[in-house]
């Protein structure tokens, strides 16, 4: 029936081509035959003609949507719906194509918020991924992965892993099987990355003083001193953040939630670390009578806990009275050789404390040292010129205790530099002295001429 509705107006057609019925009947003859590419013609030759005939619209919408011409289809479907809408099948048809195209506007605006943020995760990709990076935005194409292998320098084995890193962060889009593009947002780093320069920025300082010595304490120096030379072949770094220490994932999972909050913003007052592997090796912690608080000796328990659970012996160093430098030292060397035996003891021994015994001869620990760990002393003449102001002023802040001196005078007399340099900054902090003005009058007499 379709067939001899079909094939008359294909004949008639030759001698009336712009028959509005005629071109429906071979439209329609067809789309029933499932003869769509004669059918979606004919559909195109009929509106042609009659431009707002919803019903052509509609099936040819169908046909192409079928083929893959989705936005198209849904544009004529749109229209269909706009001149025709009593008709339930166009209504339902532009329905379900007006979701998919929402759905496909989101989608891909949600592709290109990707793809924008791609700069973000670029830091964080390794060197070979990005060295991959530069070569795909130098070719075409490759022809397979030993071409691309010889492109990269990259070893063959590694590259599906690498293209499919990319992929995932945004950087590397496939627009269709065998074809591919760099994300625009991340040319502009590619192109620094391809320079293989160093870049360096220079912030430069203002006369504001807001900076500070790297020790809150005299003792805290006198303790990093002595540390200094009883572990001379190891470093030793003050105020070490425990982020640093301890990995983050690892011992988010050891620490309730209380105890993990005081690890992210707390820090250990020192940290002996290994030359060797950069490891840490042992926490060292000054307290004061202020860790006799309730407040403070909580917080001193979840520190406790951190160095317990992440496996690093932390050894807390407690000062009464005056005591000298000799006995901190003595006590510091007989803390240490204590550790020291309670590791040989140890049955179990953790991989760190493993590792320390290797690092550390605890026989002979704070034997071999100098023990020369008093305070760094300065002369007069270098202090003055370290805080700018003449020699008399430093020997009169000497003499009336405002800086810590060996005790001595004349050519002998030396300053603490630590102490000097706090002296120095809470001179600064001071606001100037106003003059009176009288001495304002006296000033004027003195340096300007009538």
């Amino acid at each position: 029936m379709y067939a001899e509705l079909a094939e008359p107006a294909n004949v008639l057609l030759l001698h009336d081509a712009n028959n509005e019925e005629l071109l429906w009947d071979l439209a329609f003859g067809n789309h029933c035959l499932e003869n769509l590419d004669v059918a979606a013609k004919a559909y195109r030759d009929l509106l042609r003609v009659s431009p707002e005939n919803a019903s052509a619209m509609h099936n040819l919408s169908l046909i192409i949507d079928h083929d893959g011409q989705k936005n198209e289809a849904f544009i004529l479907s749109q229209k269909a719906a706009v001149l025709s809408p009593q008709n339930e099948n166009i209504a339902k048809h532009y329905a379900q194509l007006k979701t998919r195209h929402e759905e496909e506007l989101k989608e891909e605006k949600q592709q290109e918020d990707f793809q924008r943020t791609a700069p973000q995760r670029w830091p964080k990709l390794d060197y070979y991924k990005r060295q991959l990076a530069c070569t795909l935005s130098l070719i075409s194409g490759w022809k397979d992965l030993t071409h691309l292998s010889r492109l990269s320098g990259i070893e063959e084995k590694y590259l599906n892993g690498h293209l499919r890193v990319l992929q995932e962060e945004g950087i590397l889009i496939w627009t269709e099987p065998h074809k591919f593009k760099i994300s625009p947002h991340i040319l502009p780093l590619i192109e620094q990355e391809k320079t293989h320069a160093v870049v360096t920025k220079l912030i430069h300082g203002d006369e504001s003083i807001a900076f500070k010595p790297i020790f809150n304490s005299k003792q805290e120096y006198t303790i990093y001193s002595l540390l200094v030379t009883l572990f001379p072949n190891h470093l030793v770094f003050p105020n070490m953040a425990l982020q640093t220490i301890f990995q983050y994932e690892r011992i988010k999972g050891l620490l309730e939630q209380g105890q993990f909050s005081f690890y992210l913003k707390s820090q250990v007052d020192m940290c002996i670390i290994s030359t060797a592997s950069y490891l840490p090796l042992i926490g060292i912690e000054v307290d004061s009578p202020f860790h006799e608080a309730d407040d403070q000796k909580a917080r001193d328990a979840k520190k406790d806990r951190v160095f317990e659970v992440g496996g690093v012996p932390l050894i807390r160093v407690r000062a009464y009275g005056r005591p000298t430098t000799a006995a901190m030292r003595n006590q510091i060397v007989a803390e240490v050789k204590s550790l020291g035996d309670r590791i040989r003891r140890s049955p179990d021994k953790s991989a760190i404390l493993t590792y320390l015994e290797r690092e550390v001869d605890f026989n002979t620990f704070g034997e071999d040292s100098e023990g020369n760990t008093g305070p760094r002393w300065l002369t007069v003449s270098q202090s003055a010129s370290i805080c700018g102001v003449n020699a008399g002023v430093i020997t009169r802040a000497v003499d009336s205790g405002e800086v810590m001196g060996n005790g001595l005078t004349e050519r002998e007399r030396r300053v603490d530099a630590v102490d000097l340099i706090q002296w120095m900054l809470r001179r600064t902090a001071k606001p100037d002295p106003q003059e009176s003005d009288a001495q304002v009058e006296r000033l004027v007499r003195k340096h300007v001429r009538d």
